[in-house]
């Protein structure tokens, strides 16, 4: 099966050193379904941004869809389109990506730029308004809306270009307990659509969830684990290893929680959990 991103020994260093990705190697698939996992700060959100072509390899190979993904590839207007089309990112803070003075501005932009008609743009809106279940934002300023009514936005704004790669950083961040019931069922979704879904999380009760493969960073910007999300999230000493988990969190029914231990305490785990 051809890779939709291949990388061979990918590393990245922002201005000033500071090390992001170290030696980086994987392939991913179309119609996968992966959540990057990694504490703050190891890479996981660089590594979803070089995947949009927001930064670039400092070392190493990026290849997407069979060609270099580099600065200077996306350059070439024809390409740069193609590449757009094809991958649509939704940033952890929504207010990154919002900037037109309506919610139906912000729909059009996206197509509208990719040269679709304005019949097409419109249908795009609709259908995708529909989806979102946000018809009655259309009219309404992005920055006076509630997080989670951003968060729609936003995703929107992504789908109505219709790409077959969606790149998440954080998606639950900052959204209230139903607002993130409503995305994680859309990640669901969009991974039974068939869409290529690519997710960096820390929230590690959603990962069995939204994706079937796991990819974990290191504190130190390598991958140390990429296999089913099952196996890494059973795997406590691999997650307290990388920092996603304290010595105290238990896994039960595929929820982590805490229990706090004295020195001479001893717990235990009835049915009912």
């Amino acid at each position: 099966m051809t890779s939709i991103f291949n990388l061979e020994d990918v590393g990245f260093t922002y201005p000033g050193g500071s090390v992001a990705l170290n030696g980086v190697g994987l392939s991913i698939h179309p119609g996968e379904s992966i959540a990057i996992l990694g504490a703050n700060g190891s890479g996981k959100s660089t590594l979803i941004r070089m995947l949009d072509g927001l930064v670039f390899a400092t070392s190493g190979v990026v290849n997407a869809f069979g060609k270099p993904l580099t600065e200077a590839s996306l350059r070439d207007e024809s390409a740069s389109h193609a590449f757009r089309r094809q991958v649509g990112f939704v940033f952890q803070n929504s207010e990154a990506q919002l900037f037109s003075p309506t919610v139906r501005d912000e729909l059009a932009f996206g197509p509208l730029q990719l040269g679709l008609t304005p019949s097409e743009t419109e249908q795009r809106i609709t259908d995708v308004s529909a989806l979102m279940e946000i018809e009655h934002l259309l009219a309404r300023a992005p920055f006076h809306l509630s997080g989670g009514e951003k968060k729609r936005v936003a995703i929107a704004c992504t789908l109505t270009v219709n790409p077959s790669v969606l790149l998440f950083d954080e998606p639950t961040g900052g959204l209230d307990p139903r607002s993130q019931y409503w995305l994680v069922e859309l990640l669901v979704r969009l991974r039974e659509a068939g869409k290529t879904v690519i997710t960096a999380t820390h929230d590690l009760n959603i990962v069995s969830t939204i994706a079937s493969r796991a990819i974990v960073f290191s504190e130190n910007h390598t991958i140390a684990a990429d296999t089913a999300c099952d196996e890494v999230l059973a795997d406590m000493d691999l997650l307290q290893s990388v920092n996603l988990i304290h010595p105290d969190l238990h896994r039960h029914d595929g929820v982590f929680h805490a229990h706090r231990h004295g020195r001479k305490q001893e717990h235990h785990h009835s049915d009912s959990h």
